[in-house]
């Protein structure tokens, strides 16, 4: 079996599950695969011109939301892609595209499409990605075990979790708050999420809105950085006007953390989620996580230097 991801998440599912080497195909947004084995890239940054041939360009159009090469997709020849494609009728357009597949390029090639917008679609997607490439029980072992791990912490952490009215903050400048499967794991262990049924991974709040909700617990994780550059914005949010009154910064439960971890869907995802959960229940970096994984709001301020 060769495999293509045309998806981010997808291709770090296909990593969870096995050691990358089916894989023939990824795109330029897709991380590196485990060991020395890296795929083609079959994408590129610019979206490509109309070409005037309507079929070529619906398959070019609805493939995915990152813009496939299709010389590069055809040279690699895979036997399935897996993908998000862009149409509001996803089963109609992976049979059109696996038609077309089938006409102009005589190549028989299973399209998969996967909306990943919640945790339990994301735990769907290892169990169908890994029935897709032949690996169903992994499939439904790493998604058993994310949901086990989840569940054991809202159990044990319980009196601590309960209610805790947390917000994720994936941006600080534009200002935007965590979605996805953020709030469902934030819900998942007895937490109150800002915003319960967010689709996109990051999305536009204003200070307004979270100074209304009032948050128990702020977790500062802007996505692609790092724990150091997290702790920089701290000068940015002294100055916002309702940054002195929420609850979450009176009572010390502002946690800065990477901006990794907790918005990828493959093997670090429980990672992420650790620091999350330890950000909500008040533990210290080292109980759940990794040491020096996150540092709260009071250390950073005592070890200003460091980081600033």
């Amino acid at each position: 079996m060769k495999i293509v991801s045309l998806s981010p998440g997808l291709t770090e599912i296909l990593y969870a599950l096995h050691d990358g080497t089916k894989v023939c195909g990824v795109t330029h947004l897709c991380p590196r695969a485990p060991g020395e084995w890296n795929p083609p890239i079959v994408t590129r940054p610019a979206a490509p011109a109309a070409s005037g041939n309507f079929e070529r360009d619906k398959l070019q159009a609805g493939l995915s939301a990152i813009t496939v090469d299709l010389e590069k997709l055809r040279e690699v020849a895979p036997s399935t892609i897996v993908t998000t494609v862009v149409s509001d009728s996803p089963d109609n357009f992976c049979g059109f595209a696996q038609g077309y597949f089938l006409q102009h390029w005589m190549s028989k090639i299973r399209v998969r499409s996967f909306d990943i917008a919640s945790l339990d679609e994301l735990l769907s997607a290892y169990v169908e990605v890994g029935v897709t490439i032949g690996m169903g029980p992994a499939g439904r072992d790493c998604a058993q075990r994310i949901k086990s791990q989840l569940l054991d912490w809202g159990r044990n952490l319980y009196d601590r979790l309960r209610n805790k009215k947390t917000v994720v903050l994936s941006s600080v400048q534009p200002l935007e708050v965590a979605g996805c499967w953020v709030p469902d794991i934030i819900k998942l262990v007895s937490g109150r999420p800002m915003n319960p049924d967010l689709a996109k991974v990051s999305n536009p709040t204003t200070w307004e809105a979270i100074a209304e909700f009032g948050p128990d617990v702020v977790l500062v994780a802007p996505r692609g950085k790092s724990v150091e550059e997290s702790v920089r914005y701290l000068r940015a949010l002294e100055d916002v006007p309702q940054w002195d009154s929420l609850p979450a910064v009176k009572r010390g439960e502002v946690v800065f953390s990477d901006g990794i971890r907790l918005y990828q869907a493959g093997a670090k995802l429980l990672e992420g989620a650790g620091i999350l959960v330890s950000a909500m229940a008040g533990l210290d970096a080292g109980y759940i996580t990794k040491r020096d994984e996150f540092h709260r709001l009071r250390f950073v301020e005592l070890h200003r230097h460091r980081f600033m």
